[in-house]
This record gives C-alpha cells, structure tokens and sequence, in this order.
C-alpha cells in the first residue's frame, strides 16, 4: 500500500516524457490514493503498476484530479479510474492496429485510430471497436437501437452496405452494453419486441432496477415464465425494453407504476394560542399576560 507522492517520486524519469515504460516492481499491486494529482503524473503510475507502455504529449493531457480514498485499490480498478478520468477531460487510450503501445488521444479523434478487438473484455484501452455479424435480423435495423446505449459524442456504430457486420465503437463499459443488447435483439422476429419508454419522473437506471426486481421474484416463483430484459440509456431518460409479445404489457405496466412524481404535501401549522408575559423592573410586582383570541388583559 502506497501513498501517491512518494510513489511518484520514485516512478517517475527526470524531465518531461511523452512514452512512458514500464519498470519492473516487486510491491504489492494496490495503491492509496489521497492527493492531488495532474493527469501526466497518474499515466505515469499507471505505466509502472500495470506495466504497460503508454504514448502522450504532456503538452496537450492537462488536467488536476484530487483523491480522498480511505483504502487502497487495485491496479485493475486505477485503471478503470484513470480512463474515467481521462474521458471526463476529454481524453482516452486506445490502441493502435500493430502496436502494443497504448496512445493518449482527445476522445473526439479515438474512432479513427483504434483498432478492432475480437475480445471486448480483454482489451486494455480505454476506446475500443469490435466487429460482430447479424444473424437474425438486417445490421441497418439494429443501428439505431445500438445509438441508443453508446455515449456521445464519442461513441459510434455502422454496417457495411450489403453485409451482416457492424462495428461499434466506444468507451470500453459502452460498446460491452451494446454488446450485451446486440445478443438480446439480434433474436427472430417472433422471439422478441423491442421497445423504447420514456423516463419522465424517475431516472431510467433506478426503473430498470425496480421491475429487474419484480421480473426476477416472478422467474423464482415459476421458472417457466417468459423473461425480459431493459437497458437504460446512458442519459438516464429512455429505457429499451426487450421483451417476448405476452410479456411486454407487463413489463410496460410495471414502468408506468413505479415512474410517478413523488407524492408532495403541504401542511401549514398555526398556532391555536400563545402567552406573552411582561413583567417590570423591581421593585414593582406587576406582570401582564396577553391570551392570543382573548381581547382582556389580565393584571396580577
């Protein structure tokens, strides 16, 4: 377990670098973050705790990110953090077709240099593209259901006129949701419907959650029944239902009970009455009490 400072001290080459390789360390691959740090120098962590060769221009990657962790993570969630961050600057890693380098780019510009990964999972860069083929329904009908979960402006997806294929590429945790709606409606026809709902009230995300809930307690009670699935978009305003014809009026029912504006109540206390007691200086003895609704005054 390290703190951020004194590991730099000794990760990092004298001068500025813009290809950044990995050393050998034999540490324990977690590290406590609790700092603040530029974009440049968390790269550079990276590099040596994954031991991966990584290309920028310190010139252009600017950024300060401060961390308050009480823990240490792991070298595999510091990475998923760095390419969060990266992207909430404007940049992301990807990787270029014949290079084992990862590059730092604007993510505006990763579409056109990464390369397709056969494995989604097991790719290391942040933006990645994958190529899967269509096999029940045609690629161009299921281009504007893929657009729906990928994120913008980054994130892209198109089929090659006269093929099956489409290429989809995006940050890594957006193209495997789309891969995972690719499966669920690449289906026959009669299989499954695909429906978009609006989220009015509640966000999408916490919908899904909701009538997951309700749809997974109903599949233990009868292991039989049909089952669906829903995808909130990444702007938590629409959710894809993918769903068997019997099952989908469920389904919509469910979404349209729990997306309701919260129930708001006015309630205005006024009080029935109220004492307010005067009493002179000393010598004098005399107090005067006023009953609110009580036009007497009483003198004691």
């Amino acid at each position: 377990m390290f703190v951020l400072g004194a590991l730099l001290s000794t990760a990092l080459f004298a001068g500025v670098r813009t290809l950044v390789q990995p050393q050998e360390s034999q540490e324990r691959s977690e590290v406590l973050l609790s700092e603040q740090v530029d974009l440049a120098q968390l790269l550079d962590l990276c590099s040596q705790r994954l031991k991966i060769n990584l290309e920028y221009d310190p010139a252009v990657v600017k950024g300060t990110i401060t961390f308050r962790f009480t823990e240490a993570i792991s070298d595999a969630d510091l990475w998923v953090l760095t390419n969060r961050l990266l992207a909430s600057h404007g940049f992301t890693t990807v990787q270029m077709a014949g290079e084992d380098t990862l590059s730092v780019l604007k993510l505006a510009d990763a579409g056109g240099f990464a390369r397709i990964e056969t494995d989604a999972s097991a790719a290391r860069a942040g933006f990645i593209r994958v190529m899967r083929s269509v096999r029940n329904r045609s690629a161009k009908e299921l281009v504007a259901a893929l657009q729906l979960v990928l994120s913008k402006p980054g994130g892209s997806v198109s089929h090659a006129e006269g093929s099956d294929y489409v290429v989809i590429g995006d940050l890594k945790p957006h193209v495997e949701r789309a891969l995972e709606l690719l499966a669920a409606v690449d289906v026959p026809r009669s299989a499954n419907v695909v429906e978009e709902v609006e989220a009015s009230f509640v966000p999408a995300s916490e919908l899904v959650t909701l009538v997951d809930r309700v749809l997974t307690t109903q599949t233990g009670l009868d292991p039989g029944s049909p089952t669906g699935r829903l995808i909130a978009t990444p702007d938590e305003k629409r959710i894809l239902v993918i769903a068997p014809a019997v099952l989908l009026p469920r389904i919509l029912d469910l979404l349209d009970r729990f997306d309701r504006r919260e129930a708001q109540s006015t309630v205005t206390y006024a009080p029935k009455s109220f004492v307010t007691v005067t009493r002179s200086t000393p010598p004098q003895d005399a107090v005067t009490i006023s009953v609110c609704g009580d036009a007497s005054a009483r003198q004691h």
